[in-house]
């Protein structure tokens, strides 16, 4: 219920945002189960449309993540996707990464991330642990 209250005293354009982060990223997670990834970035974007209303970048990072906290089993992938559409229907041109890299077992991990105005904003600051084998730009 605190949620929801706390929810509530937003501004209206913040709920919105929050809304269309929580919507992107169930959307993404669940199209990447009958899609290629390939299509899906397109479609993602081509989506997302234009917004009226400008938004920072920071804070569509802050929707995307706070509503992520609450879809289980969001994963850097559909985090990165859902802000990437989030980013081009504000304006913003922005790089999706995708990288490996071996855990402490030599496993094979992978891990997705977003690069907007030279600096990375979803996927956090362990993306120079992986070496990139994808890199796809979508320009506003």
């Amino acid at each position: 219920m605190q949620r929801v209250k706390r929810f509530l005293r937003l501004p209206r354009t913040e709920r919105t945002l929050l809304l269309q982060a929580a919507f992107s990223i169930l959307a993404v997670r669940f199209a990447l189960r009958f899609l290629s990834f390939e299509r899906l970035q397109v479609l993602a974007c081509r989506w997302a449309g234009r917004a009226t209303t400008p938004v920072s970048s920071d804070r569509i990072v802050w929707a995307v993540e706070a509503a992520a906290r609450h879809i289980p089993a969001s994963s850097c992938l559909s985090k990165a996707l859902a802000a990437q559409a989030l980013l081009a229907r504000h304006g913003y041109a922005s790089q999706l990464m995708i990288g490996v890299a071996k855990d402490e077992a030599l496993r094979l991990e992978a891990h997705a991330w977003i690069i907007c105005q030279d600096r990375v904003l979803i996927g956090g600051p362990e993306t120079g642990r992986y070496a990139p084998l994808l890199n796809r730009e979508v320009r506003s």
